[in-house]
């Protein structure tokens, strides 16, 4: 849906801040991703059932337990919800939260304020990810700040001129994906998504390749850096030994295949449905 990850906000926004403004529908936006996302996770789950290939014929069961909700869980809940909703209100209210990291220090004032979070907890978080995650959003800034990737696109946009919109797409998703791998996909948004925009509309097709490039931010995944939901796996740690569960190899030989696939998906599926 529009509103299922920050970049598809940035996506939208970006569109109505063209001039003239365009937009997407929620069911103009759900006919393209619904069809998609059904053909994507029925061949990523199949990819990556068949490289793991699981020994295991069953799971342990885990006793379900019942607990009563008292002011603390309560609490935290509320916190969370408050801090989700004020993400996705961010274009809104930008002017008085400021850049969306001020709002994610909401949850880290309130629980540790409250007690409910202890220096044990803070000291045992995995801030070599957090540093991670930091470097990355730094170089996506740098990348802005210094027109480095504004040199980039316009370079690519003269090159693909002369040929078709399937060609432009090729190139720009080509691109979103290689930034993206880099970069958290919120912050390749941010800064690939107004130009794919621009150069969209001179060529009369900006919503096909920002929903294109948009879906693509979200592919981009060959690194434990290209995303939150990367980072946060990355995190997960062998009880036994304190190591990660997850190899950097093993997000590249996972995401590099299922980021092309996703582009030849843009290439059929998505290209068809969007010039019907």
């Amino acid at each position: 849906t529009p509103i299922a990850s920050p970049q598809n906000a940035i996506a939208l926004s970006t569109l109505q801040d063209l001039n003239p403004p365009e937009s997407i529908s929620f069911l103009q936006w759900m006919l393209v991703s619904v069809p998609f996302c059904i053909v994507a996770l029925v061949a990523c789950f199949l990819f990556v059932w068949f490289l793991i290939r699981p020994t295991e014929k069953e799971l342990t069961a885990i006793e379900a337990y019942s607990i009563k909700l008292q002011f603390a869980h309560y609490y935290i809940l509320g916190v969370a919800l408050i801090t989700v909703l004020l993400w996705f209100l961010e274009g809104k209210i930008e002017n008085f939260t400021g850049n969306i990291g001020i709002t994610a220090l909401i949850p880290v004032i309130c629980y540790f304020g409250a007690g409910y979070l202890t220096v044990k907890d803070f000291d045992s978080l995995s801030w070599n990810i957090l540093m991670l995650m930091g470097g990355g959003l730094a170089l996506g800034y740098a990348i802005q700040a210094s027109s480095l990737l504004d040199i980039i696109s316009n370079e690519l946009a003269d090159l693909v001129e002369p040929y078709s919109v399937w060609i432009v797409m090729l190139a720009f998703t080509t691109l979103v994906l290689t930034i993206g791998t880099f970069i958290s996909s919120t912050v390749a948004a941010i800064v690939i998504l107004p130009i794919v925009a621009n150069v969209g509309q001179e060529i009369g097709h900006a919503r096909m390749l920002v929903l294109a490039c948009v879906i693509m931010c979200s592919g981009a995944m060959a690194l434990p850096v290209s995303s939150f939901p990367n980072a946060n796996s990355f995190a997960v740690k062998n009880q036994d030994s304190g190591r990660s569960v997850l190899k950097v190899v093993d997000y590249l030989k996972v995401g590099l295949p299922i980021g092309v696939f996703l582009i030849a998906e843009c290439q059929t599926i998505l290209y068809v449905i969007t010039t019907l």
